[in-house]
């Protein structure tokens, strides 16, 4: 390595030189750079003599220096294209000639290819981390390993255009189903505009099986037995004999119902197969409509006193008592007290009417029990608590 372009070199010294650099000379020493590829002008952790040799070859692509008969026909040896000059001298042409930097970059493409194959487990020989077709998220919740770290970081960084892939690691993403963009520069990007995410796949995941669910507890799925009643929205509370299907739809029921959850579309469909009105945030997510369903009970309780007194004051046919379970929502969505007086009577009429049950009675007399309380509760027909119990309770509710 020393013996790289002494101060005083003759042009059989440089020959000498240039062969060496290029493992051309017969020692068996490796190449520092393959032959064919124009050296950078530094090098990291390079010796003096290396650098000499690094610095002659930039001078004579640059025209700042021109190489004798020797030294050119080592040159050639070396895969160098030449310019002549005349006067038995010559010159690299830098512009034709390949650079070092293209092979480090060709190297850095290929482990970057080689690296996407190893993350989505198609190498033949890795478990995936993340499955083909899907964009990670830059970050997981759970411990990574570097190369898992550096992987996130740089597949987003594809997806947002920060850097681009080679040939070679292009090549390695569209093995891994990932849409790709090229741009001007002959370089391509990650397509997140087609892309699935990680977070999105989830998503549609955890939607199905929300689907799956809504399905099961209405019994519209065809393979279960119904827990609710179709159209009719449950309160969040449960008996203590109820299955784990059962606790959790009234939970998240009553949340949907109160916008501190939300549905995606296939649970939104779900939901309206069940009976259940949905409206639509900004967002693109779903809430249970609690005012369409309440809308639609006082016109069902309407009609139905409508149809009971018109039958005549022979018959003394009365309505429906609103605690029937023919009606989509519960008690809480009935003002009992425009039905009747302190009397239990209907306001116009010398005649009783039947009374109602006020709702904490009409859940005691059903033997049901909220979650974690030994006082009696609802069936799971009743649509939510009394309204006063949640008056002053800011909606979570996404805006309609």
């Amino acid at each position: 390595m020393e013996s790289f372009m002494p101060k005083q070199s003759t042009d059989q010294e440089r020959a000498a030189s240039v062969l060496a650099f290029y493992g051309l000379d017969g020692s068996g020493n490796p190449a520092i750079t393959p032959p064919g590829y124009l050296p950078s002008r530094q090098r990291k952790g390079a010796s003096p003599a290396e650098l000499e040799i690094r610095k002659r070859l930039y001078y004579l692509a640059c025209g700042d220096a021109s190489a004798k008969q020797l030294e050119a026909a080592t040159l050639e040896k070396a895969q160098l294209p030449l310019i002549p000059l005349g006067n038995g001298k010559w010159k690299i042409d830098k512009a034709a000639a390949r650079k070092e930097e293209d092979i480090i970059a060709e190297n850095k493409d290929l482990q970057l290819a080689a690296n996407v194959r190893e993350f989505y487990g198609i190498d033949g020989q890795s478990t995936a981390i993340v499955s083909p077709g899907l964009v990670p998220n830059q970050t997981s919740s759970t411990s990574l390993s570097h190369f898992e770290t550096y992987m996130r970081k740089h597949l987003y960084d594809l997806s947002v255009g920060r850097v681009s892939a080679g040939r070679w690691e292009a090549e390695a993403l569209q093995q891994a189903e990932i849409p790709l963009l090229q741009r001007e520069d002959g370089k391509w990007i990650i397509n997140i505009e087609e892309a699935l995410t990680e977070k999105e796949a989830k998503e549609v995941i955890a939607d199905q099986e929300n689907a799956a669910k809504v399905r099961a507890f209405y019994g519209i799925d065809g393979t279960t037995e119904a827990i609710g009643e179709w159209g009719v929205l449950p309160s969040e509370w449960s008996s203590p004999e109820a299955s784990s299907l059962e606790k959790d739809m009234l939970l998240r029921l009553y949340k949907l119902s109160y916008g501190e959850s939300a549905a995606g579309e296939l649970e939104a469909e779900a939901l309206q197969e069940a009976g259940l009105p949905v409206i639509k945030n900004r967002k693109g997510k779903f809430f249970i409509d609690r005012d369409a369903l309440k809308k639609a009970s006082r016109q069902m309780t309407g009609a139905s006193q409508d149809a009971g007194l018109s039958q005549g004051m022979g018959d003394m046919s009365i309505a429906p008592s609103p605690g029937s379970s023919s009606y989509p929502v519960s008690m809480s969505a009935w003002d009992t007290s425009a039905m009747q007086d302190s009397a239990g009577q209907t306001g116009g009429f010398d005649y009783p009417m039947n009374p109602v049950q006020t709702w904490p009675h009409l859940l005691i007399d059903q033997g049901y029990t909220q979650a974690g309380s030994s006082s009696q509760v609802g069936p799971s027909s009743y649509g939510g608590p009394p309204s006063h119990q949640h008056a002053g309770r800011p909606s979570k509710r996404g805006p309609k």
